[in-house]
């Protein structure tokens, strides 16, 4: 299992940005911090590989709209808006919000970015997502799959699945741990919903950000991507 990312800022940049990611989170954060379980105020390792993916293929979310659930410290999303995508979402439990907001200030995106509570299967917040712009065209999340219970895994599913536009792609960046009996129940019924996904290994390291430690999950973690038919009934 990878280490945990120390430093409490972190700037990520790459080739395929015009200016670097900058951001803070909270790398000793636990249940104390907030209502929330702590862990989404802490950066994983996967988060940073998946966004150096995601800057290897812009075309992913270029011009796209775009919604990330279990925003955490909001770097994946941010990475999208800097690729050009139409627009971006970020969305969390309501607890986990101000972080965000902190963040996507910090990157001055000039892209439309926006912050959202999405607590998984709320009708609320997915109404409040929905209104106006009716849908997106990637549905993203990034190790928000571990040892959650089947209700809020296949809340998660369906959250997905609701926000999604007819031909969208649904991204589920995840790392291979203990856990994997258990998360079962979020990929069946993500299947259930979507059908069988394509996978990508995620091969990058996190290593540069781990100030003397050795990143070593870059063989546990992969992407899926999920399609939606593009006739589909929402």
């Amino acid at each position: 299992m990878a280490h945990f990312i120390t430093a409490p800022t972190i700037r990520f940049e790459h080739a395929a940005l015009s200016a670097p990611i900058e951001l803070e989170h909270l790398p000793d954060a636990g249940p104390e911090v907030m209502d929330a379980d702590g862990t989404f105020a802490r950066l994983w390792p996967t988060a940073l590989v998946l966004s150096n993916w995601l800057c290897e293929h812009p075309e992913v979310v270029a011009g796209k709209r775009v919604v990330e659930l279990g925003s955490g410290t909001g770097v994946v999303g941010l990475v999208c808006a800097a690729l050009g995508a139409a627009s971006v979402t970020l969305t969390d439990m309501p607890d986990a919000l101000e972080l965000i907001r902190r963040n996507a200030a910090l990157s001055r995106q000039k892209g439309a970015v926006t912050v959202a509570p999405c607590t998984w299967g709320n009708a609320d917040h997915l109404a409040d997502l929905l209104r106006g712009g009716g849908g997106f065209d990637v549905v993203l999340c990034c190790e928000v799959v571990y040892q959650q219970s089947a209700d809020v895994l296949t809340a998660l599913a369906a959250t997905q699945r609701a926000l999604a536009l007819p031909g969208a792609k649904v991204l589920l960046a995840y790392e291979f741990r203990c856990a994997i009996v258990e998360d079962l129940a979020y990929f069946d019924a993500a299947t259930e919903l979507f059908g069988d996904s394509t996978s990508h290994a995620l091969t990058g390291s996190a290593t540069a950000f781990m100030h003397n430690h050795i990143d070593d999950g870059g063989d546990d973690r992969w992407l899926y991507v999920y399609a939606v038919p593009a006739a589909a009934a929402m």
